[in-house]
């Protein structure tokens, strides 16, 4: 279910956050294979492998099985998005790489010189994901900030990813460890769902909740949340991110534990009160602009009541996000600071 809010001074929401590289720039690179292709498990699988241990924080990336017995709807679906022909094949966002076994040193090389400069491009999407699992069960919701005025038509998807399934792989092993295959997504489309169509303002939010039941696969999961602008009939990558190992939570925690209250701005000052029915224990509150970058961040405890008074008198006119995180949830609420 999505919802939206639409900042006129204030905003207010609260949520659940686990989440990492909120308002970065993070490309997608996409590996296109099958189990039963000897390449995809020699040079590309090397190639994999090592994008993983060097890559796996500056981009999202998945393993797309467009066929063999770990072909999903989803992988068919994104492999053809991508005009795909043949396997393996890498891409970064909609671009076909070329790697081969011949030049995989040095098309590596050139990858990471493409997301380094995607990384430091300023993102038109920020992207908050929060999730925990009960058994199979995965709960959570996505928040999605419009960082500059954006026009177009905007979908986001969330791909259930699965590490080290044991499973047949040709030119490796009969016990190959894979990592980031798609197995499924929340959403009833593999593109997900709308976002907006049109003019969208900068400053606004999209809210997209998550819940939905997995068949047992193994191994630990992600989830990958990818923001499309549609063109014509293709959707092209705006931005990503990724939540890595879902945490589980026993029933006696209730990870939708929310902080209630209202932040106030004034005389160069952010008041900050807020409530809690159980204790919250030791939390991080943060003054954060749309460009990502932290301006204020204070460490502190509280019991079920959090005052916070932040001074705001060096920091420069512009749209922030007050972020209150604890061990089990978070609180944001958006200002706009004018001298």
């Amino acid at each position: 279910m999505k919802q939206v809010f639409t900042l006129i001074s204030f905003l207010l929401f609260s949520s659940t956050l686990f989440a990492q590289d909120v308002f970065i720039q993070k490309p997608v690179l996409s590996k296109i294979t099958a189990d039963w292709c000897p390449f995809c498990g020699q040079y590309g699988w090397d190639f994999m492998e090592r994008s993983l241990d060097e890559l796996n924080q500056n981009a999202t990336i998945i393993s797309v099985h467009h066929s063999g017995e770990l072909k999903t709807t989803e992988s068919d679906e994104l492999a053809d998005n991508f005009n795909s022909v043949g396997q393996p094949k890498f891409y970064l966002n909609n671009t076909e790489l070329g790697v081969q076994n011949a030049n995989a040193d040095a098309k590596f090389e050139a990858l990471k010189t493409s997301i380094n400069e995607l990384n430091n491009e300023a993102p038109e999407w920020g992207i908050n994901i929060q999730a925990f699992r009960s058994g199979d069960n995965i709960t959570g919701s996505i928040d999605l900030y419009a960082l500059a005025e954006l026009n177009g038509d905007f979908y986001v998807s969330a791909f259930y990813l699965g590490n080290n399934i044991i499973h047949p792989q040709a030119g490796n092993e009969e016990d190959a460890s894979h990592k980031k295959i798609i197995k499924g997504n929340f959403f009833d489309t593999t593109f997900g769902e709308q976002i907006n169509v049109g003019t969208i303002s900068e400053g606004e939010i999209y809210n997209f909740e998550l819940n939905k039941l997995f068949e047992p696969i193994g191994g630990t999961q992600d989830i990958a949340v990818i923001v499309w602008r549609k063109e014509g009939n293709q959707y092209l990558v705006s931005n990503s991110n990724v939540l890595e190992e879902i945490s589980v939570f026993s029933s006696n925690e209730n990870v939708f534990s929310q902080l209630e209250g209202i932040a106030t701005l004034q005389n160069n000052a952010i008041n900050i009160e807020l409530s809690s029915k159980e204790n919250i224990g030791d939390y991080t509150v943060s003054l954060i602009g749309l460009d990502g970058k932290v301006a204020m961040q204070n460490n502190n405890t509280a019991n079920k009541t959090i005052i916070e008074s932040m001074d705001v008198s060096n920091v420069t006119s512009g749209t922030y996000i007050v972020n209150i995180m604890t061990k089990k949830t978070a609180w944001n609420q958006k200002v706009i600071i004018t001298k």
